[in-house]
């Protein structure tokens, strides 16, 4: 990206959201005093991108819509509140940080992971299960076979309920994504 140079000679081109200028290059570019910039800043319409630096875009859009709102204010229309919508703002970035956050340790665990895990439990469950009448066999030869019976039973009641967990953890789907919000 070429980079800008305000003078009262130089025309401005090649602006995108990533852009940013200083105090003085607002000042030429608005065509507004230092104080008036002080003013805007702290009304939310300019936008700091770091020490110094402010994002040229966005701040255009800001100005735009405040000169709309001061126009349309003296015909009773609403006005933008952009300490409002700067705090909104600032909050849902902060709980989008502080959900990657806890992604990161271990507080939450992605959908298909816990997926996953249960239906490796269901298969062990399942393996154990199917072979519980032989294993039971072995170890009391003198038991009778209704018994046996009576507890292949049980273990297929308890194989099949696990299957149907198991089935409807896969079906779930999040109810809203874990990871979203607004990009600064």
């Amino acid at each position: 990206m070429a980079k800008l140079n305000f003078s009262e000679n130089t025309q401005l081109f090649m602006i995108n959201e990533n852009t940013q200028v200083t105090i003085a290059e607002l000042e030429l570019c608005l065509g507004l005093s230092k104080q008036r910039i002080g003013q805007l800043k702290v009304d939310g319409v300019i936008v700091k991108a770091g020490h110094g630096k402010y994002l040229l875009a966005e701040t255009l859009k800001n100005y735009h819509q405040y000169l709309k709102g001061v126009v349309a204010d003296s015909g009773g229309a609403d006005v933008i509140d952009f300490n409002y919508e700067r705090a909104r703002k600032t909050r849902a970035e902060a709980s989008r940080i502080e959900r990657l956050n806890e992604v990161d340790n271990g507080l939450y665990v992605a959908l298909a992971d816990v997926k996953a895990e249960i239906s490796d439990a269901a298969a062990i469950c399942s393996r154990i299960l199917t072979g519980m009448k032989l294993k039971i066999s072995r170890i009391a030869p003198d038991m009778s076979n209704r018994t046996l019976d009576l507890i292949d039973r049980e273990c297929l009641i308890a194989m099949t309920a696990i299957c149907e967990l198991d089935e409807s953890y896969l079906s779930r789907e999040p109810k809203a994504a874990v990871i979203s919000g607004e990009a600064g």
